[in-house]
């Protein structure tokens, strides 16, 4: 259980910070980026390992961050952007 809680941090820890990166700060961008980093994070989770209660390693972090990277960048992307 502690596995999953840890991978769900750090995948909202990354949309978080994601969201703070950019200049554009909006609240909508916020949850949105937050929601893409969890759920991106838990399928390089399990991608990594199908069981989520087998233990972390490195290589299950390694997924999850590049996961949420990835899945944030393609947002990144494909979210129309309106200058101010």
């Amino acid at each position: 259980m502690t596995n999953f809680l840890i991978i769900l941090l750090l995948g909202g820890a990354i949309g978080w910070v994601f969201t703070a990166w950019r200049p554009d700060f909006a609240s909508r961008d916020a949850v949105t980026n937050i929601l893409v980093g969890l759920t991106a994070s838990m399928a390089g989770a399990v991608a990594s390992q199908p069981s989520l209660y087998s233990g972390l390693t490195g290589q299950t972090f390694a997924y999850s961050i590049s996961a949420s990277l990835i899945a944030l960048g393609a947002l990144g992307l494909i979210r129309p952007h309106t200058p101010r």
